[in-house]
């Protein structure tokens, strides 16, 4: 089982180069009716829509954010709908929708939100739709950011619950600056264990990481291991330390 984090990491890497294709209209507009009361307002910010590797010819994973209309250059906010998608019949099958508020650091660009459709199997019959968020904006003054985070989802009935979330990486300056002052910085990635915790998978994350100088000096990487087991309906991770934010994503996807 000591290669799993490879395997997961290579699925990944193929997942992400996999078919990518344009969302269609009629999924554009199956996505804004997706609150029957009420459809979603705004142009399209982002989008990205792929075939589902468990049913790749009748089910489209599917996400898109809609920038609210009426707000100002420093009042952003985004309508952002994950779902599995029947277009055959343009029918969302399961979903979740959250309004994403801009920020310093939070943005929603085009290249901002990616379907990560790596084999998740957290538990018999259940597999998790992965999606990674990077924001257009950073602080240049910043002593610590969380890379680009991983929220997995697992289809309930019509709901896509979320139920991990970690920064797939991050760097830290202590109480100095990034790119100014020396800084540790890690990439991270995720496997499967062989272990169980009620009924779900166990997850491994592992941080290489790195020490970093501003005149580009670069320490050799060095693996630590933190472990994520399922705990009242979500996944817990263990810290990388007290300092790093690891925990989830600045948007709250």
């Amino acid at each position: 089982m000591r290669f799993a984090p490879l395997l997961l990491a290579a699925f990944a890497s193929l997942a992400q180069a996999g078919t990518r294709e344009a969302c269609s209209d009629d999924i554009e507009a199956a996505l804004r009716a997706v609150d029957h009361k009420a459809a979603i307002a705004g142009e399209v910010a982002a989008s990205e829509c792929r075939p589902w590797p468990a049913a790749p010819a009748r089910i489209t994973a599917a996400v898109m954010a809609f920038e609210t209309p009426g707000r100002g250059e420093y009042d952003r906010e985004w309508q952002v709908v994950i779902a599995l998608v029947d277009p055959g019949q343009d029918k969302v099958m399961s979903s979740h929708r959250v309004a994403v508020q801009g920020d310093a650091t939070t943005f929603i660009g085009p290249d901002s939100l990616s379907l990560d459709l790596a084999p998740y199997l957290l538990k018999p019959g259940v597999r998790a739709l992965g999606l990674r968020f990077s924001s257009g904006q950073y602080s240049r003054s910043a002593n610590s950011r969380a890379g680009s985070p991983l929220r997995l989802y697992v289809p309930e009935g019509q709901r896509l619950r979320p139920v991990f979330c970690q920064a797939m990486g991050w760097q830290d300056a202590g109480l100095g600056v990034i790119g100014q002052d020396p800084w540790n910085e890690a990439t991270t990635t995720l496997s499967l264990t062989p272990r169980r915790t009620e009924g779900w998978q166990d997850l491994r994350l592992t941080d290489q990481v790195s020490r970093h100088a501003p005149d580009g000096a670069e320490s050799k990487p060095i693996p630590s291991h933190r472990e994520c087991r399922f705990s009242k309906g979500a996944y817990r991770c263990a810290a990388a330390s007290a300092e790093v934010p690891t925990d989830c994503d600045p948007a709250g996807l």
